[in-house]
């Protein structure tokens, strides 16, 4: 595989080129025209760096995977993408026996944060997430479980996670 990024040179004649798409749009006059291009994440092609990824590259075949792909802003990913395959739900990987049934906990609090784009404002909601008495929360409820299990906690911002783990 050729890589395709600041710092690395490219190498041109590799069938599959690995690059982000910030790297990518740098370059789109250095390589080209592939014959399909992949895109990870593809709940988040409808930005601008991908359209212009797509408009230069208007007749090669995209591919897309997500396991987001209802967007919180209402917009399709038709303008992207021409048909959706769905794979199995969370039921039925359980049922299929990949997944376990999961087990979640969660404190009940109220929240006064703002909404952007019909989710909360990351800045402002790990700024009250971080308060004392939210983390005092958190560690208690966690405190609470049996010392057997293990889990994983969910932070809103990298700065709540590492007050979260300095608090237990």
């Amino acid at each position: 595989c050729g890589i395709v990024m600041a710092g690395h040179s490219m190498s041109r004649h590799e069938p599959i080129q690995i690059c982000s798409k910030d790297s990518l749009v740098r370059r789109l006059d250095q390589l080209p025209p592939p014959d399909v291009v992949v895109v990870d994440e593809a709940h988040l092609s409808l930005a601008q760096t991908y359209r212009t990824i797509f408009d230069a590259w208007s007749s090669t075949l995209r591919v897309g995977f997500t396991a987001t792909p209802w967007r919180m802003d209402g917009r399709g990913l038709i303008a992207n993408f021409s048909h959706m395959e769905l794979g199995p739900t969370i039921p039925d990987l359980i049922g299929m026996g990949y997944l376990v049934r999961p087990r979640y906990f969660a404190h009940a609090f109220s929240l006064n944060v703002a909404l952007k784009g019909g989710d909360y404002e990351i800045g402002e909601l790990g700024r009250r997430m971080s308060k004392g008495d939210i983390v005092a929360s958190g560690v208690a409820a966690i405190n609470g479980l049996p010392s057997s299990m293990q889990g994983i906690a969910f932070a809103a911002t990298v700065e709540q996670s590492v007050i979260f783990c300095e608090a237990l």
